[in-house]
């Protein structure tokens, strides 16, 4: 496939995810006529961005009381936010571009409240997630076409796009954080096999530091990621201790940055801010449910997962530590997701928890992809995923009009009774406010 073709495509679908987005949007603001922000998370998150941008502090009161959240006040008497800083941290510059493109035009003679809550405000709020997202997609294709032709990488990162939950969080919910958590995912393992390459390149270790710090500060169970410099650190030649050395030293100095966030809030620099909520099943981890309950269930909801965790296991033999790596990683993760009391992470299209794990989950694609070009079966596995994606499609709008419950278990029964009904629930959702 030449580059021009891969480009154009590239762009439609870009153009057409923003549009979709746009009509999500307008359809929302029309039924809550305040915030086009759905779910808890995105607003605590929100609430940072304001607050430090328009106040200049991290007093969320007023914040609070515009979303009508209710929250105990902590030891320093501010209300609690028990979210991490790092998604706000990142999505403050379009924020902030957005602020001064308001009072310009204010200036100019129009009439927009400069609040920062108006629609957009929580547009450049979605915007810079959706941007973060399509960076995440830009680093995993480049991590691919280390080890795989740009047919196989572009393939790999386009399926599982679209056959999986990632495409959700581009089109209905770029507000939660897990489009930048997939950002950073990509970046830090861009990051590490650099390192890999580049061993005796010590600015690049704490280069690769500074991405770990900020992939923890945006979803705290990320620090599992840290698995890869140690594995390479154990059974690696090329590992130094100066260099892992330098790669803690710049991941603890991002996150000072939520230690002082910490202290400000709860009065201390080291906090468990989930109260609570805590990791209840260490010793019976939900493994099975986390993975095929109908309760979003990752691979029960997204069977692509599947295939690219058996390609982990198809690589050449000089990939083998990078696969098993992958693995490794994806098993601590599935362990801590598995141990959390609420392990199906409330509302949520397929499990979202793993969604950090997306790069390694696109690499295992293309290695999958990889060993079925080799044997001249490339056609018959695309079009075996072509129907992954229109399930997933199927999926997406079930979940979307709530024959699949948001929170909840479903029944198949009642799924595939009440699947002939989803177009006529879409145009009613469209058209009818």
């Amino acid at each position: 496939m030449e580059k021009k073709s891969l480009f154009f495509l590239l762009i439609i679908v870009i153009f057409l995810s923003f549009l979709f987005y746009l009509i999500a949007v307008e359809i929302q603001y029309k039924k809550k006529g305040i915030a086009i922000l759905h779910g808890a998370d995105p607003m605590y998150y929100f609430s940072y961005v304001r607050s430090i941008l328009i106040d200049g502090d991290l007093n969320l009161k007023n914040e609070y009381e515009y979303f009508k959240i209710k929250e105990p006040l902590s030891p320093t008497g501010l209300p609690v936010n028990k979210y991490p800083i790092g998604f706000p941290l990142l999505i403050l510059p379009f924020f902030a571009l957005t602020h001064l493109v308001i009072i310009f035009l204010n200036f100019l003679g129009f009439k927009i409240p400069p609040t920062g809550y108006s629609l957009p405000y929580q547009l450049s709020f979605c915007f810079g997630s959706i941007f973060y997202g399509y960076l995440g997609l830009f680093i995993s294709y480049k991590i691919l076409k280390k080890f795989f032709t740009p047919l196989i990488s572009f393939l790999a990162v386009i399926f599982f796009l679209f056959a999986s939950n990632l495409v959700y969080y581009f089109l209905k919910g770029p507000y939660y954080s897990h489009l930048t958590a997939f950002f950073m995912a990509s970046a830090f393992i861009f990051l590490w096999l650099t390192t890999e390459e580049k061993a005796n390149d010590l600015f690049k270790f704490f280069l690769f530091g500074i991405a770990g710090g900020l992939l923890v500060m945006i979803r705290l169970q990320d620090v599992v990621f840290f698995t890869l410099p140690f594995l390479s650190f154990l059974f690696t030649k090329k590992r130094k201790l100066l260099n892992i050395s330098l790669f803690l030293l710049g991941a603890f100095l991002v996150f000072t940055i939520q230690m002082i966030v910490w202290k400000i809030i709860f009065g201390s620099y080291l906090v468990y801010s989930y109260g609570n909520e805590k990791f209840i099943y260490w010793s019976s981890p939900k493994i099975f449910q986390v993975l095929f309950a109908t309760r979003h269930g990752l691979i029960l909801f997204h069977p692509i997962i599947l295939f690219s965790l058996i390609g982990l296991f198809l690589l050449e033999k000089e990939k083998i530590f990078l696969g098993l790596s992958f693995f490794i990683l994806f098993l601590f993760q599935l362990y801590l997701i598995s141990s959390w009391h609420c392990w199906w992470f409330g509302y949520s299209f397929g499990h979202r928890g793993f969604l950090s794990c997306a790069p390694i989950f696109i690499f295992g694609l293309a290695s999958f992809l990889n060993y079925f070009q080799k044997r001249s079966l490339l056609k018959f596995v695309s079009l075996f995923l072509i129907l992954l994606v229109i399930g997933n499609s199927v999926m997406m709008l079930a979940y979307l009009t709530e024959i699949i419950p948001p929170d909840d278990y479903f029944r198949w029964h009642n799924f595939l009774k009440e699947l002939p009904k989803i177009p006529k629930l879409v145009l009613r959702n469209l058209f009818h406010y």
